[in-house]
């Protein structure tokens, strides 16, 4: 069996960021509204190398490239993200190598801006969510279509949208209904969202 090798210092030659999932800073204008948003809190050096593979960052196996990092250890979680030449990444397997060193394997992925309503309470949420298209269905009815659209937002455990809540993701004003909240795992949820179009 192969012994992987810690790495030189000078392979760690790639300038990353780690960012964690905090509260809005809130502004006298905005008291009605809270939300979350990723903060970097640390710069540091790492060796990185996109695997060829892909990464499944939910239980329900949504997945995107992936890509692993070796860092110097320290105080890194599943809960965080990286930042890495301009692209979001998710952590998915974190795992010690040798005594000075961490492998983290994480997914890329896109983050959208999303904007919540809760339902009865019009509390209104900001977060931002992975936005993956999980369900695209026509139905004909006599002389009318119609189209039925659903999305799966994937956001850290914090964001928490109420059943019949409305979102609205990206520059789209169009309200999505949440239709399912999957709360499974620990530190991300998935919420289903659908709308129906005219064809």
């Amino acid at each position: 069996m192969a012994t992987i090798r810690s790495p030189d210092v000078g392979e760690l030659d790639q300038r990353i960021s780690l960012l964690a999932f905090r509260p809005l800073r809130r502004c006298g204008c905005c008291r009605d509204s809270e939300g979350w948003e990723w903060t970097e809190y640390r710069k540091i050096w790492a060796k990185a190398a996109p695997t060829g593979g892909f990464a499944a960052y939910t239980g329900s196996g949504v997945r995107g490239r992936e890509t692993e990092f070796i860092l110097r250890r320290q105080s890194v979680t599943l809960h965080d993200a990286i930042m890495w030449n301009g692209k979001f990444y998710l952590p998915t397997a974190i795992v010690p190598l040798g005594r000075g060193y961490l492998t983290v394997k994480a997914a890329l992925v896109t983050l959208r801006p999303c904007k919540g309503e809760e339902r009865e309470t019009g509390r209104q949420i900001r977060f931002d969510a992975v936005c993956v298209e999980k369900l695209q269905e026509h139905e004909q009815q006599g002389p009318m279509a119609r189209n039925t659209v659903r999305l799966a937002l994937v956001t850290p455990a914090e964001v928490k949208l109420r059943l019949g809540s409305l979102v609205t993701v990206g520059d789209d004003p169009a309200p999505w209904w949440v239709k399912v909240c999957h709360e499974l795992e620990e530190d991300r949820h998935e919420t289903e969202i659908e709308r129906i179009v005219e064809p």
